[in-house]
């Protein structure tokens, strides 16, 4: 969002200036960015000075330093500036939470968490109106509108699936029989993800099961890491950034899987890949631990060892 915001100022701004105080409560200089856009906070014409905090065109100060900035965001002034965001309307991003109240108490509380951190990812490259909740009804809304707190969104939130326009659109199924590479990940206009949580308790299939049950004549499609569904983080707003990763930032589906997974995501990678080696040395399996972004320590050399030397 943040570069979205500054191109739409090249033309009215020579520096930017954000409070530091704005930017301690929001966040960062990406929130303050998208409170611009959903209009919580002002644009103003105004004078002031301070330390480079972004390297934009224009860039963003802060603090007390020696750059003139020309323009100051607030929380009201005299003189508001008017602009508009060129801010893709592709892709969609939908969370269909209607199977929400299968979940016990600690999954729904990480269910809400993950979506809560999408809205995060979703601010890093386009705005709260890529996002789409669906299936919400008021026991949701209640649980959803507690967390939040003073957390302000413009996420669209639907009733039913049918109420959002798809269009291109694929179900993100770790059993689907679609596997995605980077072409169909910047090519849809869609992308729908089960609100699905199941650390306490297995819910197998439920994606497609939630499919089914909401009508869903689209392609299924899988992540994988190396060929396989080990490795690829399970958390809504992990298979999020990914997506946003590789539609934007220009990764391989691979190196975004890769920057998004948890510790233990490369430890089942790592295992998974070192068991599948035929004839693998000790530098060999220390050379994967490492690409995997694995440090050398204890627990690491104690995967390359058990798996170093032995011929299958």
């Amino acid at each position: 969002m943040i570069e979205l915001l500054m191109e739409a100022l090249m033309s009215l701004c020579e520096a930017v200036y954000i409070p530091h105080s704005l930017i301690l409560r929001y966040g960062g200089v990406n929130e303050v960015a998208v409170q611009v856009a959903l209009g919580n906070l002002k644009l103003c014409r105004g004078e002031a000075y301070g330390e480079l905090a972004y390297m934009a065109k224009p860039p963003i100060v802060t603090l007390k330093g020696p750059v003139k900035a020309n323009c100051i965001v607030s929380r009201r002034c005299g003189e508001a500036l008017e602009f508009s965001i060129n801010i893709p309307r592709k892709p969609l991003i939908v969370i269909d939470v209607s199977m929400w109240s299968m979940h016990t108490r600690s999954e729904l509380n990480s269910l809400i968490s993950q979506i809560i951190g999408s809205i995060r990812e979703v601010r890093r490259y386009l705005w709260d109106g890529a996002l789409a909740l669906t299936g919400v009804d008021e026991g949701f809304m209640e649980v959803f509108k507690r967390a939040l707190g003073g957390m302000r969104t413009a996420v669209g939130i639907f009733k039913s699936i049918r109420d959002v326009a798809l269009d291109n659109a694929v179900v993100l199924d770790p059993y689907g029989d679609v596997e995605a590479d980077e072409s169909l990940i910047r090519g849809a206009g869609a992308f729908i993800i089960g609100g699905i949580v199941d650390s306490e308790v297995a819910k197998p299939r439920a994606t497609a099961e939630l499919a089914s049950r909401l009508g869903l004549n689209l392609p299924r499609v899988r992540l994988t890491f190396k060929g396989s569904l080990t490795g690829v983080p399970d958390r809504i707003n992990k298979i999020v950034s990914i997506i946003l990763m590789v539609r934007f930032s220009g990764y391989s589906l691979e190196d975004a899987i890769l920057a998004n997974q948890s510790r233990a995501d490369k430890y089942s990678a790592l295992n998974r890949l070192a068991n599948m080696c035929r004839v693998c040395d000790y530098a060999k399996l220390a050379e994967l631990a490492y690409s995997l972004g694995l440090p050398g320590d204890e627990k690491t050399m104690a995967v390359v060892r058990r798996f170093a030397n032995r011929v299958r």
